[in-house]
């Protein structure tokens, strides 16, 4: 894939993007000639801000195709996140009787698609993509704040 140079830079004249090449020759004044100065409601400057924001992205044109297109298609998952990062799973070693509720924490070893979305833990088996945020979370604060609230 080829590597696409910047077209835009943040402007020092106002809050937003402009086109490198409008203020490497003429010092960001070409502008006024087609907005009149009024550069937050030009449309021109709207376009610069979008393919600024584009360009932030480090994609190409042909990742950002693929993504697209997979995502019309319904292939496109967000995995919430990486192989290889901490979770915090909540869970009963108590009895029904007795629950006993705690923070045990986990890495993610690998995800997998099947009839659903799951994820296996590092010696302690598989879960459900959609536990995150119910009973595994990113982070030791989410499990705590939901381990407080009386865990299920």
């Amino acid at each position: 894939m080829p590597e696409y140079q910047r077209l835009t830079l943040p402007s020092e004249a106002f809050d937003g993007a402009t086109l490198k090449a409008l203020c490497e020759s003429s010092g960001e004044l070409g502008c006024d000639e087609i907005c009149s100065g009024k550069c937050q409601d030009c449309f021109v400057q709207e376009a610069f801000d979008r393919l600024s924001a584009y360009e932030d992205s480090g994609l190409s044109p042909e990742e950002v195709q693929g993504l697209a297109k997979a995502k019309t298609e319904g292939r496109l998952v967000v995995l919430p996140c990486k192989v290889g990062s901490d979770v915090y799973c909540i869970d009963n070693h108590g009895t029904k009787r007795n629950p006993k509720y705690e923070i045990y924490e986990y890495i993610i070893d690998s995800f997998t698609v099947g009839e659903t979305l799951s994820f296996e833990l590092f010696g302690d088996g598989i879960g459900d993509i959609y536990d995150i945020g119910k009973t595994v979370f990113l982070s030791r604060e989410e499990a705590k704040k939901a381990l407080e609230g009386g865990g299920e």
